[in-house]
């Protein structure tokens, strides 16, 4: 018994002195405390099965998602010489792992012979790991809609399908959402819906989600957990939040779906960072996750051999073989590979405007919803509402700006503050005067 408790501390590397002498491999990651459990575990079996000896992994917190860390990765190697203590990055999309690699911030790593046998070079047109072999997709991804089917029945609405569903003002209230400057998959989202239907139409589907939206949570989990409660009737999810809760209150309470046509399914990265402190269980670390043994234990249930030990994890492997050599016993309801996507995600578009796109969408949407909520109920009922959400979903700065702005003004702390403040200034006085001119009978 105790040595079944000491790998549980072990796993999720409670403490120094839980972890005493022990080799550890330090991972920021954005994945949930689940993934982080049982990835520690079963990397700890791992290393030991195959080097012979102990190895833990300790996780790195920033109190934040995707986006912190990234803001905490730039400030720090940006005020030293070296590394900055961490081994990997785990997690977040792939969005982050270019952005890292442009800032030269990830380590080149071989990877054993034999690893990227079977894998796909690309996925609708993003790559699957770097030509430069300086990060990898270690899991895929697919942003969709949960759903809390008992809601909508209670609604006396149909159930959302698609991102421009969403947008229907009969949901004003009922749409979870997360904030894009804490959540890399509420901003990878946004970016897909963008890039989906065009940057003008993108945009006012956004702005009408986010009129719908009844808040802006810090982490995409929290929103799922809002629709799973019936806090809210639907929210943007990434697959593992989505299918979890499926799983676990039932299809006919749950229901997730991948917008067809207009969603990605999008490589989750993983990369050594650059200086790593401890070089070896970094590598060794990397190994595992693109391993066999790792790719299965994203998709077999808990309690088989080889899958989790507590919970399911239920994410899509990057070897396609995986999906017909287990189906019928892993939880996994879709193959990525055989999806048929009709439109191609364009990478780095999406790298080239990350930021300023959060930036943009915080200062206009998300320190302004009240006004933004208001202005769009308000609209609903006015003689005039066509030529309002017209207006309403006019976007406040064109595509061309935005690319501009990042190339330039936006690298520069001044200036960003001074465009969020005249962003801020600008749509607050035009939510106003939306507001005011739908009261106008």
């Amino acid at each position: 018994m105790w040595g079944r408790l000491a790998w549980v501390v072990l796993g999720l590397g409670w403490g120094a002195a839980a972890r005493g002498a022990e080799p550890e491999v330090v991972v920021f990651s954005p994945h949930s405390t689940d993934i982080r459990r049982e990835t520690g575990w079963a990397f700890s079996a791992w290393h030991r099965a195959h080097y012979g000896g102990p190895a833990v992994v300790r996780w790195r917190d920033c109190g934040g998602g995707t986006s912190q860390i990234l803001r905490f990765i730039r400030s720090e190697y940006g005020g030293r010489v070296g590394g900055i203590g961490v081994d990997v990055m785990y997690g977040g999309g792939v969005d982050p792992f270019l952005e890292l690699k442009e800032a030269r911030l990830l380590a080149r790593w071989n990877p054993v012979p034999g690893t990227l046998e079977g894998v796909p070079g690309s996925i609708g047109g993003v790559p699957m790991y770097d030509s430069d072999h300086e990060w990898f997709a270690a899991a895929l991804s697919g942003f969709g809609i949960v759903s809390n089917r008992r809601v909508f029945g209670l609604l006396g609405l149909p159930e959302v399908r698609t991102w421009v569903d969403l947008a229907d003002p009969r949901l004003a209230g009922w749409v979870g959402a997360a904030d894009p400057r804490q959540s890399g998959t509420a901003l990878a989202v946004f970016e897909i819906i963008l890039q989906a239907y065009g940057f003008e139409r993108g945009w006012a589907i956004i702005a009408a989600i986010c009129g719908n939206s009844r808040a802006f949570l810090h982490t995409a989990a929290l929103p799922t957990k809002d629709c799973a409660l019936g806090e809210v009737a639907c929210a943007m999810s990434v697959d593992i939040y989505g299918w979890s809760n499926v799983a676990r209150l039932g299809s006919e309470n749950m229901a997730f779906v991948l917008p067809e046509g207009v969603t990605v399914i999008n490589p989750d990265g993983i990369a050594i960072l650059r200086d790593p402190p401890h070089p070896q269980l970094a590598s060794r670390f990397l190994e595992f996750v693109l391993s066999r043994p790792g790719q299965l234990l994203w998709m077999l249930p808990h309690g088989v051999p080889g899958g989790s030990m507590g919970h399911d994890i239920n994410r899509m492997s990057v070897m396609p073989d995986l999906y017909g050599e287990l189906r019928g016993v892993t939880p996994v309801r879709v193959n990525p590979f055989t999806q048929q996507q009709t439109f191609r995600y364009d990478p780095a578009k999406g790298m080239r405007r990350r930021r300023i796109l959060a930036g943009v969408l915080g200062a206009v949407f998300i320190d302004l919803h009240p006004l933004v909520r208001r202005a769009w109920r308000e609209i609903q009922g006015s003689p005039r509402r066509g030529e309002l959400v017209a207006e309403y979903c006019v976007p406040i700065v064109s595509e061309e700006e935005l690319f501009r702005l990042g190339d330039g003004d936006w690298n520069e702390r001044g200036a960003r503050q001074a465009l969020i403040n005249r962003w801020q200034r600008e749509a607050g006085a035009k939510w106003r005067r939306i507001e005011r001119e739908a009261r106008e009978r």
